[in-house]
């Protein structure tokens, strides 16, 4: 049987099991489709903890095979009861999905607009790519500043989400090596949905002369002549977008393939399994064995939930979308 361990540290305070433990339960999510990392902890007895808002907090848990964090972020609310303690916690991209800037790029590329907007939220960016160079781009206040970059990285085909380290990330998908998950062994329940066909073709519409000779910085109100790009998988649905700050055929072309590949129909669903911190969102897994051959296959992660109390042990729930 694997031994459940881990090490909470708040403040200048660390717990860790078996020995110094004052965890009762703890419920950590990160997905893939917010840059906001949540954790919620329930801690007992009260007497002699000292958590705060804004207090920084470290999560790692451990399944005794492996050991890893799994969240880094700040207190956002202790409520203190009688026999225990419940914390709240989010990473701090909290602070971009409360943010609203008016902000203008020229010649900036998506990652450096992406680091940008971090930098005026004093929020710390990991790994940001480059992604499409804009002539001109903008964000208004209509939008928070999570929303944006969620659409920098639509166009640019990316993936945008926080790390375990409480950084922003800012890149073109990298799975890796697959993680083995089969059933009987360390699969516990499955849900796996296969979707009717959808859109299988994206348009994209731009605004520009400048793939017609006239340049990228030409001005695009002094032409009609339309900037497209289409990806395609077959006949069917076909689904338009329109960018003006999309100013070539080239730029075009490589957006309408970004939103095909995010809107296609693909198999998704979830699976608990035994509690395993070294799968994070943005990783691959294979599952196998089955009791339905079609809910085998190469999926992405695209959403991590731990559970960690005192009946079921470490549970590990993971949101996945077929590769």
């Amino acid at each position: 049987m694997l031994q459940v361990t881990h090490t909470i540290t708040i403040g200048s305070d660390k717990y860790s099991s078996p020995a110094h433990s004052r965890l009762i339960s703890l419920d950590q999510s990160s997905r893939m489709d917010t840059l906001v990392n949540v954790c919620s902890l329930i801690m007992a007895p009260p007497a002699g903890l000292t958590i705060e808002p804004d207090d920084d907090i470290e999560v790692e848990l451990g399944n005794g095979n492996s050991s890893g964090i799994v969240f880094t972020g700040k207190v956002l609310e202790a409520d203190w009861r009688i026999k225990e303690v419940r914390v709240s916690a989010s990473s701090s991209a909290r602070l971009l999905s409360l943010a609203r800037y008016n902000m203008y790029f020229e010649k900036y590329s998506a990652g450096q607009i992406v680091t940008d907007i971090c930098n005026e939220a004093s929020v710390s960016a990991g790994q940001v790519d480059d992604g499409i160079t804009f002539d001109y781009y903008a964000i208004a206040d209509n939008r928070d500043a999570a929303d944006h970059i969620r659409n920098l990285a639509r166009l640019c085909g990316f993936e945008a989400h926080t790390d375990e380290k409480d950084q922003v990330v800012f890149a073109a998908s990298s799975p890796g090596t697959p993680h083995p998950l089969k059933y009987a062994v360390n699969i516990l329940e499955a849900s796996i949905r296969i979707h009717a066909e959808g859109y299988v073709e994206t348009d994209f519409y731009g605004e520009s002369p400048s793939s017609f000779g006239q340049g990228s910085s030409a001005s695009t109100w002094f032409t009609k002549t339309e900037v497209s790009g289409t990806a395609s998988k077959g006949s069917g649905l076909t689904l338009p977008f329109f960018n003006p700050s999309i100013r070539t055929v080239d730029q075009a072309s490589t957006v309408a393939q970004s939103y095909l590949d995010y809107w296609k129909a693909k198999k998704k669903g979830f699976v608990s399994i035994l509690g395993d911190p070294d799968i994070k969102p943005g990783d691959a897994v294979q599952i196998d064995d089955m009791p339905v051959n079609s809910q085998n296959g190469l999926y992405k992660v695209t959403g991590v939930e731990h559970r960690i109390n005192r009946i079921k042990g470490f549970i590990t729930r993971l949101t996945l979308k077929e590769i």
